[in-house]
Order: structure tokens, then sequence, then C-alpha cells
């Protein structure tokens, strides 16, 4: 059985989810995915102010005013006999987190990464076929071959 979420002393709230599935007869792959969440607050919204428009709405529809961190305990070809052992050693194991997670500036250093990494990608993304389209482009190309 999983843990209910816990509400770390930063704010954020770590909630853990079982993906595990049945890969065989009596073989597991345990998958644990472990969230921390913590919606936008105002300093981090009014960084997001300083960017054009275009990049707000981008990063907005992206994280959706939620800051995450994700993180997955995985276990290949468990027996099973040993499925719930092995959730609950995969469990232990993420409480190891708990202290990382809970730092004071946790969220600011990972809304500073998100932040940059979501520009970047923004930066990357294909141009959509509105934006193409108003691109203009020359209706003669004979210019181009002339000597």
């Amino acid at each position: 059985m999983l843990p209910k979420p816990k509400l770390l002393p930063n704010g954020l709230t770590l909630t853990y989810i079982d993906e595990s599935k049945k890969i065989a007869e009596d073989r597991w792959q345990i998958k644990i995915r472990s969230v921390a969440s913590l919606p936008l607050n105002e300093t981090m919204r009014a960084a997001l102010h300083e960017l054009s428009p275009e990049e707000q709405e981008f990063i907005h529809n992206e994280l959706a005013d939620v800051l995450r961190y994700e993180q997955i305990w995985e276990r290949q070809f468990v027996d099973h006999d040993l499925k719930e052992q092995v959730i609950a050693e995969e469990l232990e194991r993420s409480t190891k987190l708990f202290p990382y997670l809970g730092q004071a500036d946790f969220a600011a250093k990972l809304f500073k990464q998100r932040l940059s990494e979501l520009r970047q990608a923004f930066k990357q993304r294909p141009l959509s076929q509105d934006t193409a389209s108003t691109i203009p482009e020359p209706d003669d190309f004979s210019a181009c071959f002339k000597n």
C-alpha cells in the first residue's frame, strides 16, 4: 500500500503513484513514480511576466501553474511472491529524497531550472502552420537565376 501524500516543510506535496505491471506469468515490473508538486507562487509568476507573450503562453501550457519534480523507482522481473516486499523497499529508498526535496530553496532552484529548459524548448520548437504562413514568400523566383 502506498503512503498518503506528504507535505514537505517548503510547501511541496509529495505523492506516490504505483505504475507496476505484470510482465510474465509470475514476474512483475515494479514502478513507483514519486511526484513533488507546488503551485507557482507570486515570485515565480512575476518572473514569467518578464517574458514575451508567446513565451508566457508556451510556458503556461507546459507548467499549467504547477511546478513538478518526478522521480521513478523501478525494478524489473520481480517474483510475484516478492512484489509487496520490493515495493516497500523502493518506498523506503525514496524517503532519502525528503531532505533534498524539503530544502527551503529547492522550489526556487527547480523553477529556475525548469524555466531555463522551457525557454530553450520554446526557441527550438517547430514553427506552427499559422506562423509559417505569415512569412512572406516571393511570387517569382526568376530573380534568383539571373546573371
